[in-house]
């Protein structure tokens, strides 16, 4: 399976099954689709304001039901990069996909008994294009294979889903949810592209895992997670880890977490707290969504159970919105501190060998503004900062970066959306080595891109 394409994908209705579906928003009267159920009406708020999202195939016979859902998006545009670590300047046309690659979404709901819901959720994501080369398309990935089981007291999930950890920040990300973000395929790569992953919150990912979420009692809800452990990023063998540093996006390897072993499990889990909607004067209404995050996971050294570290971080952050006869305001804030996550990914930053265990402290934060009218057309900006202090144990220097967004989105039909989006990115270090093993040390680009994107 390639690692790149693993790493990125389809986030907003995944976190409809992941999270359960006993809370359903009504927007304007209508049902909320599957994007719109992302788990609280304030997330719905937030990524619902250009109206339906999803329109399903639903088949239902005997008291069963399933649901066919899907996404095909593709993007284009002028991308114009400077000379990087290992990388000449480069300016380039490319047909790509965005934050959320192309996807086939099937939800199969079983007949209520006694109070019990139960489904199961299977997604199937690929991106479009694969790294200038002609007959190399993206693979099919398997990113959801799970089930929920819901009743009054909360849903329990067992399978492969989105994580918990980061995924409020991702999900309230109005413009890379429908955008690109950051472009970490580079310009020759292939696969989804970064959003705000480094520049304002860790890549939440698909894992294997136990999962409980509780009922909304007075606008709080707890989410817990237990997870299958990280002992290497990207599924490589231990201390290799694919470095994309050459303008071919070839591989190579560089050490992450290196002689590790791990049988404790990774824990994650949040606690938020959603409004209902509140009066601001006149006519308008405001609502607030607030959360809470964490994850940890211990790691330890192969050969010296007593040398060990932590995989550790926690996220703060917000959406707030105003309805006003005018249009939607909305305004998304997050911010996160963290050990042993580099450039916004678990599994980069941490490492064990003979001397012991370390990892990587680093922060990021990002804000995100924007603007609906008519329920069709969204304008909105964003920019975020991330960095990592540097560590001799791990091998990285310090790491900074930086993103700035602004992006127009238009609902065309209601299952079809044109958006724009232009972009400017910038990482640097004080070394002459590689940000994290993954990325060049010294990255500079500008873009301005067009994408349509189709969903059903």
């Amino acid at each position: 399976m390639n690692a790149k394409n693993r790493i990125f994908g389809e986030l907003d209705s995944v976190l409809t099954h992941a999270f359960g579906r006993h809370q359903q928003p009504v927007w304007r009267g209508r049902k909320a689709g599957p994007l719109t159920r992302t788990m609280l009406g304030c997330v719905a708020l937030a990524c619902m304001a250009m109206g339906p999202a999803h329109a399903q195939i639903a088949i239902e016979k005997n008291g069963w039901k399933a649901d066919v859902n899907g996404l095909i998006s593709v993007w284009s545009g002028n991308e114009n990069f400077s000379a990087a670590t290992g990388r000449p300047q480069e300016s380039t046309q490319r047909v790509r996909t965005g934050f959320n690659p192309s996807k086939l979404e099937v939800t199969a709901h079983a007949p209520e008994y006694n109070g019990i819901n139960v489904s199961g959720y299977f997604q199937l994501a690929a991106s479009i294009n694969g790294n200038k080369s002609q007959r190399t398309g993206e693979q099919i990935e398997v990113r959801g294979a799970d089930l929920s089981i819901s009743s009054q007291y909360g849903t329990f999930s067992a399978g492969r889903n989105f994580n918990i950890y980061g995924s409020l920040p991702i999900a309230n990300d109005t413009g890379s949810m429908r955008g690109v973000g950051y472009l970490c395929t580079g310009p020759d790569g292939n696969g989804p592209n970064c959003g705000h992953i480094g520049t304002g919150y860790t890549w939440s990912d698909f894992s294997a895992g136990l999962r409980y979420t509780s009922p909304r009692v007075s606008g709080f809800q707890v989410r817990l997670g237990v997870y299958d452990p990280i002992e290497t990023a990207f599924g490589t063998p231990g201390g290799g880890t694919p470095f994309i540093g050459l303008s071919n996006g070839t591989f190579t390897n560089f050490t992450s977490i290196g002689s590790a072993v791990e049988t404790r499990p990774l824990l994650q889990g949040d606690i938020n707290w959603a409004s209902n909607p509140f009066a601001l004067g006149g006519t308008t209404t405001g609502s607030a969504l607030i959360w809470l995050g964490g994850l940890n996971q211990r790691i330890k050294d192969l050969g010296n159970s007593s040398d060990s570290a932590h995989i550790k971080g926690f996220n703060l952050g917000s959406r707030l919105t105003a309805k006003a006869p005018v249009g939607v305001f909305g305004l998304t804030t997050n911010y996160e501190k963290t050990f042993g996550i580099a450039e916004g990914f678990m599994g980069f930053g941490a490492r064990c060998n003979v001397g012991g265990c370390d990892t990587v402290r680093g922060q990021q934060w990002y804000v995100n503004a924007d603007y609906t009218f008519a329920g069709k057309t969204t304008f909105g900006t964003s920019f975020g900062r991330g960095w990592e202090n540097a560590n001799a144990f791990v091998g990285n220097d310090n790491v900074k970066r930086r993103l700035w967004v602004a992006y127009v989105q238009h609902q065309l039909t209601p299952n079809v959306n044109v958006n724009v989006e232009v972009q400017r990115f910038r990482r640097s270090t004080d070394g002459a080595g590689n940000a994290a093993g993954i990325f060049p040390g010294q990255e500079r680009y500008v873009a301005a891109l067009l994408g349509v994107e189709f969903r059903f």
